[in-house]
């Protein structure tokens, strides 16, 4: 089965539909990849031969066809940067301090979060929108959502 549109037409392969559904990426995605996107030759050896494979990019989506363009692979979206923050050295210090002391007398810990991520087989699958998979999606989450509000308001502290 040929998808046409009026960008570019593609061939559908079940792994790659499949992919495309776990992800969320539509098929225009996929073609706007190839009409706007940036394009990579890429050499692959599979079951001893030499394939040539196109990896496209564009708008956080990498789609990989067969050498025509038009055969799809696979597709997934890029995953989402995670806010970096640089350590003045007056951070590392007091970081060094704190896990210094706490190395000595562990019973001074005065409060703590846990979290319990679910590791199991599903969270690898790949059905959250700009996330490789369940997984990388929560651990983004917490990093972002709750670590870095109080890292930026200064609200974790050594104890």
């Amino acid at each position: 089965e040929v998808v046409r549109t009026t960008l570019v037409d593609f061939i559908p392969s079940l792994h790659g539909a499949e992919r495309r559904l776990q992800r969320g990426i539509s098929p225009d995605e996929l073609q706007n990849a190839v009409k706007y996107g940036t394009k990579e030759k890429l050499v692959v050896r599979q079951n001893g031969k030499v394939q040539v494979r196109y990896k496209y990019t564009f708008a956080d989506v990498v789609y990989i066809t067969d050498k025509s363009s038009t055969r799809e692979i696979t597709s997934w979206a890029k995953p989402m940067p995670f806010l970096e923050m640089s350590l003045t050295s007056r951070m590392q210090e007091q970081h060094d301090e704190a896990r210094r002391r706490l190395a000595l007398n562990p019973g001074i810990m005065s409060s703590h979060t846990i979290f319990i991520v679910d590791q199991s087989g599903s969270m690898r699958k790949s059905d959250v929108k700009g996330h490789r998979s369940r997984s990388t999606s929560v651990f983004w989450n917490i990093a972002n959502n709750f670590l870095a509000p109080q890292l930026m308001a200064g609200a974790l502290k050594a104890t």
